[in-house]
């Protein structure tokens, strides 16, 4: 494990990343927690005795908290790059904020569900959403694959893989890193342009 004001480099297994089970538990959870979304089932909580919840929900106060705190951790999800060359933040172990890095997707699908009310939308609203679950998802999947390899690199069947998914220069590694940021830009921009046309228009 890293030192508390070492940065480990970006291929770096660090923390929990490293077990499979931790990373397969996140994905289960992206799955309960995007289901709604992911069939446009919607959000029912009045069979569940909510209907004051269900009634805020479609308020506009509602819309603009639950807007307001998923912007948030969208935020902390983009600053992840900053904290790396900000000494004063390096007082944290670099591994909790990479830890917390891939839990905050859990609760932004959360808060998403209650912002839309567990449906997709149409037009922007639409890609935004669609584009956020794309992302998580293939992020997701790729870590529980590199964990998995990352286990079994000690077998030599794995080895030229596990050099390609989680070396330093490995096409995988990189492909995907890169593939990560260009949804991560495209998020925040249709982001940015979901904001304007909700203030604006």
């Amino acid at each position: 494990m890293p030192a508390a004001g070492s940065i480990p480099q970006p291929h770096e297994l660090i923390g929990w990343e490293a077990r499979v089970s931790w990373q397969l538990a996140c994905l289960l959870g992206l799955v309960l927690c995007s289901l709604p979304l992911l069939v446009d089932l919607g959000l029912a909580l009045s069979p569940l005795g909510l209907d004051h919840l269900e009634d805020w929900l479609r308020s506009r106060q509602a819309r603009e908290t639950t807007g307001a705190v998923a912007g948030g951790i969208i935020a902390f999800q983009v600053s992840l790059s900053g904290v790396k060359r900000l000494a004063g933040l390096r007082r944290i172990p670099f591994h909790l904020w990479r830890t917390a890095h891939q839990v905050a997707p859990l609760l932004l699908v959360f808060v998403l569900l209650f912002h839309t009310r567990g449906r997709l939308g149409d037009n922007l609203n639409r890609w935004l959403i669609s584009v956020l679950l794309a992302q998580l998802f293939m992020v997701q999947a790729g870590h529980v694959a590199k964990a998995f390899i990352a286990g079994h690199a000690g077998n030599l069947r794995f080895a030229g893989l596990h050099q390609l998914a989680n070396g330093k220069d490995g096409f995988v590694h990189r492909a995907g890193l890169h593939l990560h940021v260009l949804l991560a830009i495209t998020v925040v921009i249709l982001l940015v342009s979901h904001m304007l046309s909700v203030w604006y228009f």
